[in-house]
């Protein structure tokens, strides 16, 4: 990291919902396994002063997660409407070399329906609905969807994207790239 001051400043923070907070705990231990902070050094949220927090972002991990079910389109718009620095996801590939967005690469993880989504094509995955998540029953048409939509949220949200690529297969990341440069 070029600037570690900024960096530790920088921390992952996480925003569950509006007014509470919660540490990204493993990029501070990071930070100081490595050397590069002390322990002394980092604030707990709960402590820090108008002056500590100046330079901190906050991300809305896999969209507004705590309220709407992770990783949808209706994660990622509720989120947007706080202000946020990032968004952050998870990606994967389908059969069709569409990227999804889904944490666990089991497809069982978020719906009835099971499988490693690698291994399902998008029109397939377009028709499954997530079972599993906060509020569920609040979003019952909640489902995958595309890097490209979320990127869209982003982008008209002035929110900066942090994508998550969970799946590595390198002939596959070229085209993730291409969508991200678009």
């Amino acid at each position: 990291m070029k600037d570690n001051k900024k960096s530790l400043t920088k921390l992952g923070f996480a925003l569950g919902i509006p007014a509470t907070f919660a540490v990204a705990a493993g990029t501070a231990y990071k930070l100081i396994r490595y050397g590069k902070k002390n322990a002394k050094d980092i604030v707990p949220v709960a402590t820090a002063t108008e002056r500590d927090l100046s330079d901190v972002h906050f991300t809305a991990h896999r969209g507004l997660s705590s309220i709407v079910p992770e990783n949808t389109l209706a994660a990622f718009r509720e989120a947007a409407k706080y202000n946020y620095y990032a968004l952050e996801c998870d990606v994967h590939c389908t059969t069709d070399g569409k990227w999804v967005i889904i944490h666990d690469y089991m497809l069982q993880s978020m719906a009835k329906e099971k499988g490693d989504v690698k291994t399902w094509s998008y029109e397939d995955l377009k028709k499954v609905k997530f079972t599993n998540g906060a509020n569920i029953d609040k979003y019952p048409d909640s489902g995958v969807c595309l890097v490209e939509e979320y990127i869209e949220i982003c982008k008209e949200a002035n929110i900066k994207p942090m994508i998550e690529v969970k799946d590595k297969r390198v002939d596959k990341v070229k085209s993730l790239l291409d969508i991200i440069r678009a």
